[in-house]
């Protein structure tokens, strides 16, 4: 995730600070880019649930670290078509991966699920805010140096993988594409928070890509320097939910903490609206942060606990497919409306569609009223500690 998070910050600098692409160019391009994973998205959670995933992990990260190298060969010419190019091959190789590494984390897990996503998640985005702090001295010495950054990271990740045991499927399915979304579909509550994450990440998780980085280039004046600081408050926010989270974790009815915090998500989108000095606009990025990570590992613990063992891979896949479709669109999207209008005005449609869902959440879903597995697990092994 350190290398993801890196090779992001490196791929929207280069659009708008190295290239100076406009609004819709750079929109465009990144709905090019999260539109092709999708291609193989569904495939890799069938993939996930049919091999060994400790070979699978290592194999596929070790070729994403040979992708940035590549690129380096073009960096004396480069071109918009060089850099989407490789941020569609990044984004393929992640999305196909993706659902074996979130499945795998059941398998080895020694505590519950919540607390699980919770750290698996804290560990990563402090070594991403490490990682994202180097882009501007790196970026000073050349592009190159920032993708053989990227690189080595991918490496340490393969690396890393050696440490867990080799994760065997519970059985071979004959493969079908339809098995994963008919799974996720016939129960409701995984149907909900499915569609709740698709819909949440349209104009808010969409707006944090597009609108953000246009917002820091385009009202700020920012520079490389700065789209790294607005990647590290977000992630300090992000991070911190989960700290704060591991507290108080496991939550008895993770669902009204997630449909609340739609709301609340709604009010930090109004204050940046006002144009608030930079040091404000940072801060309300990191509770913006705050707000996204306590939704994303809630839903995601959810989906996790809830979801049966043989399907479990795909039906993540399923999340993650749902998720990641709602990029190209908010991209696409965002990009043609800033575009037309100006940075600031692209978050109106997240302050809209969060108001919408604070509403659904409360009055329709099923999410509500859900009492998380991992409380009812942490009880009963308090019960068993006392007797």
């Amino acid at each position: 995730m350190s290398g993801i998070s890196l090779e992001n910050l490196f791929v929207s600098w280069v659009f708008l600070g190295v290239l100076k692409e406009s609004a819709d160019v750079f929109g465009q391009n990144r709905a090019l880019i999260s539109t092709m994973p999708l291609l193989v998205l569904l495939v890799g959670g069938i993939v996930a649930d049919r091999v060994e995933s400790k070979r699978f992990l290592i194999l596929i990260t070790l070729i994403a670290a040979c992708t940035p190298l590549v690129l380096i060969g073009a960096i004396a010419n480069l071109a918009t078509w060089h850099v989407t190019t490789f941020a569609v091959t990044m984004a393929i190789l992640n999305a196909f991966v993706d659902p074996s590494r979130q499945a795998v984390i059941n398998k080895v897990s020694r505590t519950d699920i919540q607390r699980s996503i919770a750290i698996v998640y804290i560990v990563p985005s402090l070594l991403s805010m490490i990682a994202m702090s180097v882009m501007a001295p790196l970026e000073s010495l050349g592009l190159s140096w920032v993708l053989m950054t990227v690189s080595v990271l991918f490496i340490v990740s393969a690396g890393s993988l050696l440490g867990i045991p080799s994760v065997w499927p519970v059985d071979s399915p004959r493969l079908n594409l339809t098995r994963g979304v008919l799974a996720a579909w016939k129960i409701r509550l995984i149907r909900e928070v499915i569609g709740l994450n698709c819909v949440s990440a349209l104009f808010n998780a969409g707006g944090y890509v597009v609108v953000v980085p246009l917002i820091a280039t385009g009202v700020y004046g920012g520079d490389a320097a700065l789209l790294a600081l607005v990647g590290i408050f977000f992630l300090i926010g992000s991070t911190g939910s989960n700290f704060l989270l591991l507290i108080f974790m496991p939550i008895r009815r993770p669902g009204r903490l997630v449909v609340v915090l739609q709301l609340t998500r709604a009010v930090f989108l109004v204050l940046l609206l006002f144009h608030p000095p930079q040091w404000i606009f940072l801060l309300l990025v990191g509770c913006w942060g705050l707000n996204m990570g306590v939704t994303s590992t809630l839903m995601r613990s959810t989906v996790q606990e809830f979801a049966p063992e043989q399907h479990r891979a795909q039906i993540l896949s399923v999340m993650l497919f749902g998720f990641m479709l709602a990029s190209p669109i908010s991209s696409l999207v965002l990009g043609e409306f800033v575009h037309r209008t100006n940075p600031l005005m692209g978050l109106v449609p997240g302050i809209v569609l969060s108001v919408a869902l604070f509403g659904w959440g409360l009055k329709v879903s099923e999410f509500w009223n859900y009492t998380s597995a991992s409380a009812e697990q942490s009880q009963s092994w308090l019960k068993r500690l006392t007797s």
